[in-house]
């Protein structure tokens, strides 16, 4: 009899969890993430402009780095970031453009709440340049 009722408990409590996940799976909005690279004239450094999005929130950033890391790398600490910004769904991205082997240029919108920027990249090699596109 308590092997019965241990049974029935023990089935109905993984039926329960399962309804509980599947809800969550077919409720929850999933962010997306876009990555784009552009290596330096030399091939030494790689600026990344990567994208998280969902219906509910944007996020925009771009990291210099060197270029034999992989492109979707995620750094605990951002010590790459030299753009950062909370964005709105829809915004245009960042237009990365390298100008030299040691310059680059970060063409952005201006939102609401200002950006994050760097003037130079963690190794201090990389010159950064950002213009503000005019809305």
């Amino acid at each position: 009899m308590r092997s019965r009722t241990f049974l029935v408990v023990f089935l109905v409590s993984v039926a329960a969890i399962t309804a509980f996940s599947i809800y969550l799976s077919l409720t929850t909005d999933r962010a997306t993430k876009s990555i784009a690279a552009a290596v330096s004239p030399d091939g030494r450094f790689k600026a990344t402009r990567t994208r998280t999005s969902s219906s509910k929130i944007c996020l925009d950033d771009v990291m210099v780095r060197f270029a034999v890391y992989p492109d979707a790398l995620q750094e605990k600490r951002n010590l790459y970031e030299i753009y950062t910004v909370n964005c709105a769904p829809g915004d245009p991205l960042p237009e990365v453009e390298w100008l030299s082997a040691r310059a680059l240029k970060v063409t952005y919108s201006p939102p609401a709440k200002p950006p994050n920027l760097q003037a130079r990249d963690i190794t201090g090699a990389v010159e950064i340049t950002f213009v503000a596109r005019n809305r």
